[in-house]
């Protein structure tokens, strides 16, 4: 069975995307510092107002060094490293702690709702209907007058239906 030939405005689209595609290509490329052509590289990227060569007053020295200071990043210690370390190991702690007192919460949750079914329970035993409890619970949180008006639409809509 052959397949039916692509819309003409499928094949236009389809070419117009590939030369979007090459023209990203071309303009986005990632821009790496080349020391032999540092001169034509901070050229390039002052006309494309480009990060790796900032041309604001305040950067001084080296073109690949840290921007807001003028001087090229210190190397990490083995202090640094242990600070580091150190409060990745705080914050693993305390995640730990939010996450066991959310699972406590959610055991109580549990519990409660058990608690909540074995009432429920009872009632039913009692010969009460659980279904309008349930709704009496319903109305008993929410505000009298919402309540009042709602009950008068309904019977409004009762009585246009000859329901009344």
């Amino acid at each position: 069975m052959s397949e039916a030939p692509a819309p003409t405005w499928l094949k236009i689209a389809a070419g117009v995307a590939l030369i979007g595609i090459a023209v990203w290509a071309a303009v986005e490329a990632p821009i790496v510092y080349d020391p032999a052509n540092a001169a034509g590289q901070r050229d390039a990227c002052a006309k494309l107002d480009c990060a790796i060569y900032p041309t604001s007053p305040e950067t001084k020295g080296h073109p690949m060094s840290d921007h807001s200071t003028g001087k090229t990043p210190m190397k990490e210690t083995e202090a640094d490293k242990a600070v580091r370390d150190g409060a990745f190991r705080v914050t693993g702690a305390e995640l730990r702690a939010f996450i066991e007192r959310i699972e406590r919460l959610a055991a109580e949750k549990k519990d409660l709702a058990d608690q909540q079914k074995e009432v429920f329970a009872e009632a039913k035993g009692r010969g009460y209907d659980t279904k309008i409890i349930r709704r009496v619970i319903a109305l008993r949180k929410r505000v009298p007058d919402d309540i009042a008006e709602e009950e008068a639409v309904l019977e409004m809509y009762k009585e246009a239906l000859g329901m009344a």
